[in-house]
């Protein structure tokens, strides 16, 4: 999937499945179930529990929110994932880094 661009509730913030802290990977992994590679998998495909998942990782790490995974699959927290806009982000050219302008 590469860096994503998401959008919740008017905060814009970055991530990337493949590149996800231990911490956050290991989180995902023993909430879902899944692994970065299933997850992004899950997402195409539409799959509830990657859409949790995801979300909970946006809403807990990235936002800082206090909920758990536990809070959005029972409805204590609930989330709509229409509200999430997802987007490839511009990542910058490696070739480009540090070549000479002509």
């Amino acid at each position: 999937m590469g860096l994503q661009k998401v959008t919740y509730a008017g905060e814009t913030m970055e991530i990337d499945l493949q590149r996800l802290p231990i911490h956050e990977g290991i989180a995902l992994q023993r909430a879902t179930g899944m692994g970065a590679v299933a997850l992004g998998e899950g997402l195409k495909a539409g799959d509830f529990i990657a859409m949790a998942g995801f979300a909970w990782l946006i809403l807990h790490f990235r936002m800082g929110k206090d909920i758990t995974y536990s809070d959005i699959c029972d409805g204590t927290f609930p989330v709509d994932f229409r509200e999430f806009e997802i987007e490839a982000a511009d990542e910058p050219d490696p070739h480009s880094a540090g070549a000479p302008s002509a």
